[in-house]
Parts: C-alpha cells; sequence; structure tokens
C-alpha cells in the first residue's frame, strides 16, 4: 500500500517537467521565452536533461530499477536548480505576458506537433512513439495551465522525481527477493499509474504547444518514462487490458 500512496501522490506530478522547458526556451522560439533569458545556457539544466535522457533511455531498454532513479535524481537536480532561480514566479510572468500578446485560448489551441514528438521520442530511446490522443479539448487545456500557473514549478518536479523513485522501488521487488502483491493491490497501482500517463499526456500536449522546445523535452521525457514503465515492466496490461 505504501508504493501504491507514493504512485497516487506522484500523478499530481505530470504537470511537472513543462514549466522549467517554458522558462529555459532559447529567445528566437517565441513562446514564453522571456521568463528567464540567461537559463538558455545554464549547464546544470543542460546536464540535468542529458542525464534525464539516458535514464529513459536505460529504463525503455531494461527493467532496472536504477534507470527510474536516475531520473528521479536528474529532476530532482532540476528542482533544487528551479529553487534557486525563482522559476515559479519567473513562469507566471512570463506566461502572463504571452496569454496577453496571443490571447490564452489562441495559445492553448495551437497544434500538436506528432513529427516534433516522434523525434523527441527518438532522443529519449523510444521508437517508435506511442500513439498521443489529440481529443485533448480546450477545456482540458485551461484545467492544465491553471494548475502550472497556480501550483508553480517546483513542487511539481519533486513530485515527478517521487514517481520514478517509486518505480525504481517497484522494480527492485522484481529481484531475488519479490514483494508479493495480491490482484486487487496490482490493480489499484495500474489504475494508480495509468492516472499518471493521462495526466501527463494531456499536460504534454499543453507543454508543447505553450512552452517550446526545451518544456516539450522535459515533460514529454516524463509521459515516456511512464508510458514505457506501464507497457514493458508491469503486468498492467494483464490486468486493465
Amino acid at each position: 500500500m505504501h508504493r501504491r500512496r507514493m504512485f497516487l501522490h506522484a500523478a499530481g506530478a505530470a504537470l511537472a517537467v513543462p514549466v522549467i522547458g517554458s522558462v529555459l526556451t532559447r529567445p528566437d522560439y517565441g513562446r514564453v521565452e522571456a521568463a528567464c533569458p540567461s537559463c538558455g545556457d545554464d549547464p546544470v539544466s543542460v546536464e540535468a536533461l542529458r542525464q534525464f535522457r539516458a535514464a529513459i533511455r536505460g529504463l525503455s531498454k531494461s527493467a532496472r530499477g536504477e534507470h527510474a532513479r536516475q531520473a528521479a535524481g536528474a529532476l530532482r537536480v532540476l528542482a533544487a536548480n528551479g529553487k534557486a532561480r525563482n522559476l515559479d514566479a519567473e513562469f507566471r510572468r512570463a506566461a502572463d505576458r504571452e496569454v496577453k500578446t496571443y490571447g490564452r485560448d489562441n495559445v492553448l489551441m495551437r497544434p500538436f506537433d506528432r513529427e516534433q514528438f516522434a523525434a523527441t521520442a527518438r532522443e529519449f530511446g523510444v521508437v517508435p512513439a506511442p500513439d498521443v490522443r489529440m481529443n485533448v479539448d480546450l477545456a482540458e487545456r485551461r484545467q492544465v495551465l491553471d494548475i502550472l500557473l497556480t501550483a508553480g514549478v517546483t513542487v511539481h518536479i519533486e513530485r515527478a522525481a517521487a514517481f520514478f523513485e517509486a518505480a525504481g522501488a517497484q522494480l527492485d521487488t522484481k529481484g531475488p527477493v519479490q514483494r508479493v502483491q495480491t490482484k486487487e493491490e496490482q490493480i489499484a497501482m495500474c489504475k494508480d499509474l495509468q492516472t499518471f500517463i493521462n495526466t501527463a499526456e494531456g499536460a504534454m500536449i499543453v507543454a508543447c504547444v505553450i512552452g517550446g522546445a526545451l518544456a516539450c523535452a522535459y515533460f514529454s521525457g516524463v509521459y515516456l518514462g511512464a508510458k514505457i514503465y506501464y507497457q514493458t515492466q508491469t503486468e498492467c496490461s494483464k490486468w486493465l487490458g
């Protein structure tokens, strides 16, 4: 039950990564890039992204808890760096400027780029890219943005890290000493994981249409990592179909 609570708590983390990417986007991208003009050259963020990609690539190839923990570690570095830079306030100001310039709904309904997503997935070692639902309506996109603006940045990054830490612990139980779960416990955990993935998917779409290249990359990594974990390293398909 402890690990199930960790997954349930982490489900709210699905809005974590796009915010960081939003404030790191290069100045010529034209979307929420003014939040932190100097962050594009931030070596801490560049290294965190490199480690995050490597972790998800590892997770896609083997059921080893160390890869999930590496992803968690990269996100924790990102969260600490975000606190130091006060990215919560920076993002809110930048998003406000973006909405005032283009209109909130116009920004939110920008088309999701499937080809760019496929390219990002390849960078994370996920080929082919999973199908992304295209029926995320305006109301859902509004809700995602509202949560991002209300909750801020670093708390969501920390929750995303908690999710991957929980995944690592779950993978460890597949080793020599396995934790026996009842059918009910497995189904409950799978439903929590499915909730995380669905939330991450909707938030990724918003991140990619409003936040720019790095926003899209970071949050795509969260979505892809959770999706790969669900499909290849759990028996959730057996329990939930």
